[in-house]
């Protein structure tokens, strides 16, 4: 008989923790969070209730979750379906908790850890059987409740009544696009979706020495090539730089030699400065960009300028769509481009790296299905 997913415990109440918990509770799923301490457990209510966006529209619906902390309520993981570990992205730390929640789970709970890219059998190795049959990894997106798609990533292990169970809960109950993929480096889309992500920033730093603005490759790695309207920089603040910093590590340590991920996986020297300052993005209140409120409750929108190191006023950018030419060498032949929206030609270089990265753009924007493609909005490179 397959098994059944009625109740849902997530540890940690982050921003992943508190978007796939409040997702549940919206569906009138039993929810329980634990977290380090009540004070952690405090700012994961406040988070359900006011983050940007907050998982929980209808405040009625806490009412289905309970809170708690590991120290004291770790027994209560016993009485759940499914334990959800979405704690920080380091392996250790979450090999150490899973340690402490196998030893009060029940035979029948899946547990899974939430993870953009590390390898479930770095996270499982040397657990016990009765543990391995029943992990997996989840990557949910954020936000949470705006993204459709879900990873589901078996182990060697794992017993499909898992997987199948998993699935069934995901796909109907929380209405996820569910793709079950394989335990290699980053999975599916973070493998190409953070490729573009590194190599932007390494490419984006060659446009500013050229004279373009953030705000203006920001607006050029967005809609024009079938991207949302988030760019590149802010699509980083929306992440977390220090996320994205350990996906880079984890890109260099595991990828082969030879593959470009390892070439742009570390950031450049602006960004590391950022990193170091704790400046993360929007949950450390600002990255690239930040709002500021001013004293009659008027607001603010500032740049965090990568060349002078200073906040300055975020310009608003007209897209002129030949700008795009300056993040690439473009001393060659051009392609022709047609935009998925507006269905205009658009010319820049044959160059492979804007070969490499248009097939990316157009991989993505199937892969995550932000629209349906007809044959009138297809890409195409004529050489």
């Amino acid at each position: 008989m397959t098994k059944e997913i009625k109740s849902v415990a997530v540890l940690g109440g982050g921003t992943m923790g508190a978007g796939i918990a409040g997702l549940c509770a919206e569906r009138d799923i039993k929810v329980l969070i634990l977290e380090i301490n009540q004070d952690a457990v405090d700012a994961a209510k406040d988070r359900l209730l006011n983050g940007i966006p907050a998982p929980i529209d209808n405040q009625e619906k806490m009412a289905n979750i309970e809170t708690g902390t590991f120290d004291k309520d770790l027994e209560k993981l016993k009485n759940y379906d499914w334990i959800c570990e979405a704690i920080i992205e380091n392996a250790e730390a979450k090999r150490e908790l899973i340690k402490r929640v196998e030893e009060v789970r029940s035979d029948h709970t899946i547990l899974t850890s939430n993870t953009s890219g590390i390898l479930l059998k770095e996270i499982s190795e040397g657990m016990p059987n009765r543990l391995k049959k029943n992990l997996a990894v989840t990557h949910f997106f954020n936000p949470v409740k705006a993204m459709k798609l879900l990873e589901i990533v078996p182990g060697s292990d794992t017993d499909p009544e898992t997987i199948e169970a998993l699935n069934l809960f995901c796909s109907q109950t929380l209405e996820k696009g569910v793709v079950i993929a394989k335990d290699t480096i980053s999975f599916i889309a973070n493998r190409i979706g953070c490729f573009f992500m590194f190599i932007g920033l390494h490419k984006g730093k060659e446009a500013l020495d050229r004279g373009l603005s953030q705000e203006r490759v920001d607006a050029i790695l967005s809609t024009p090539i079938g991207l949302p309207s988030t760019g590149l920089y802010s699509l980083y603040d929306l992440i977390g730089l220090d996320v994205m910093e350990m996906i880079g590590k984890n890109f260099a340590v595991n990828l082969p030699e030879g593959d470009l991920g390892k070439q742009y996986g570390e950031f450049p020297e602006a960004e590391k400065e950022m990193i170091t300052n704790g400046q993360f993005g929007r949950k450390t209140g600002g990255g690239f960009f930040r709002m500021t409120k001013n004293e009659d409750g008027s607001r603010n929108k500032e740049t965090f300028d990568l060349l002078t190191k200073t906040w300055r006023p975020q310009k608003k950018e007209e897209l002129d769509i030949n700008d795009i030419n300056i993040l690439f060498d473009d001393n060659k032949s051009t392609a022709t481009v047609i935009d998925f929206k507006k269905n205009k030609r658009m010319n820049f270089s044959t160059n492979t790296n804007v070969q490499d990265m248009v097939s990316v753009f157009y991989f993505l924007r199937r892969f995550f299905k932000m629209e349906d493609l007809n044959e009138d909005n297809e890409i195409s490179v004529n050489m």
